[in-house]
């Protein structure tokens, strides 16, 4: 059993509701970043390619019947933070906002902190993301730009 956590990357639609892409999103189009928290909430998310690995090596070594989670932390605010900055744009840094949600069960809904263990996972094959979060976030900026370029041209 895989138990994925946020997996991200290109090919991931911009409106689809999650953290992700809608940083993404408001980068590309150069809106402010809007964070509804401090910005110290850490999230498990981790990009296609380290979960397509991760799930393989389960599906070839892990053991009938048990959960494995397939995840990798990070903080939301270094996504904002890469995404606002040179090398990702061109031109003047995007605000990043902290917001309240006007979602009444945001804060009992998003606690915190989300981790994952993935100590059985690691104990399969030494299992780590091998993507730097840079790379990560660069392919996957790079695939919404292609697709908009793409759409533009058809």
């Amino acid at each position: 059993m895989i138990r994925p956590f946020n997996v991200y990357g290109p090919g991931q639609r911009l409106d689809d509701g999650r953290i992700i892409p809608d940083l993404m999103s408001a980068a590309f189009e150069r809106r402010p970043i809007v964070l509804y928290s401090d910005g110290r909430a850490t999230r498990s998310f981790c990009y296609i390619r380290d979960a397509v690995r991760g799930m393989l090596l389960v599906l070839l070594a892990g053991a009938s019947g048990e959960a494995y989670n397939v995840g990798a932390m990070m903080k939301r605010y270094p996504l904002a933070r890469w995404l606002v900055s040179p090398p990702a744009w061109k031109g003047p840094k995007l605000p990043i906002r902290f917001e309240i949600s006007q979602d009444r069960d945001y804060l009992s809904d998003n606690p915190p902190r989300r981790c994952p263990n993935l100590a059985k996972l690691k104990q399969l094959g030494g299992w780590l993301p091998e993507v730097k979060s840079e790379r990560r976030f660069a392919l996957t900026l790079r695939s919404y730009r292609e697709a908009a370029a793409f759409r533009e041209n058809a």
